[in-house]
C-alpha cells in the first residue's frame, strides 16, 4: 500500500477538528506574543493590562499545540521533513533576535535560545528513530512516566538554582 504525503491527502481524510484547534491556538500565541511586544518591549499601557489578563491562559495553548504536535507525528507520512523545516524555522527565529539585538536596544534581553518551536523541532525529530521503540510502551506505563516528568521540570529555574520541578527538594 502506496502512502500520500500529508499535502496531497484528501482533504476527507483530515481530521479537521485538530486543524481547527491547531489553527486557534496559532492565532492566540501570535496574539499573545504581539500582546507581549507592545508591552515589554514598547511599553503600551494597554497591551500591558491585556496581557497581564492572558498572562495565565499562556501555558494551556501552548501546551495544547504541543499535544496537537504529537498526535500528528502519528499521523504524518514525513517527521523527518516536518522536524527539519521546523528546526529552520526555531533557528532563523533564534538568528533573527540575536541580528537584533546587536542592531537595535529594542530587543535586548528578548533572546529565545530553546523555545517551544526548538522543542517541538527536536521531539518530531527524536520520535523519528524511536518511533517503534515508543509503540512497546504500555500506554499507562507511558502516561505515568509522564507524569512524573511533567512534575519533575514544572519549576525549573537554573537561575535560582532549581534544576527539579519541587522547589526545595534537593537544594
Amino acid at each position: 500500500m502506496s502512502r500520500t504525503p500529508a499535502s496531497r491527502t484528501p482533504a476527507s481524510a483530515r481530521i479537521h477538528l485538530l486543524d481547527d484547534i491547531r489553527g486557534l491556538c496559532v492565532l492566540l500565541m501570535v496574539g499573545f506574543h504581539l500582546l507581549y511586544t507592545l508591552s515589554q518591549v514598547f511599553g503600551v499601557v494597554w497591551a500591558t493590562n491585556w496581557l497581564l489578563f492572558f498572562l495565565p491562559a499562556e501555558p494551556f495553548f501552548a501546551g495544547v499545540f504541543i499535544f496537537l504536535c504529537g498526535i500528528s507525528c502519528r499521523l504524518s507520512h514525513s517527521n523527518l521533513r516536518r522536524g527539519l523545516l521546523l528546526a529552520l524555522v526555531a533557528v532563523g527565529l533564534s538568528a533573527v533576535l540575536w541580528v537584533s539585538q546587536m542592531v537595535t536596544p529594542l530587543m535586548q534581553g528578548e533572546m529565545i535560545w530553546f523555545g517551544i518551536l526548538h522543542f517541538l523541532s527536536v521531539a518530531i525529530l527524536l520520535f523519528v528513530p524511536l518511533r517503534r521503540a515508543l509503540d512497546r510502551v504500555p500506554v499507562l506505563l507511558g502516561l505515568l512516566l509522564c507524569a512524573a516528568l511533567l512534575l519533575l521540570t514544572w519549576h525549573i529555574n537554573p537561575d535560582r538554582g532549581s534544576f527539579v520541578g519541587w522547589p526545595g527538594l534537593f537544594q
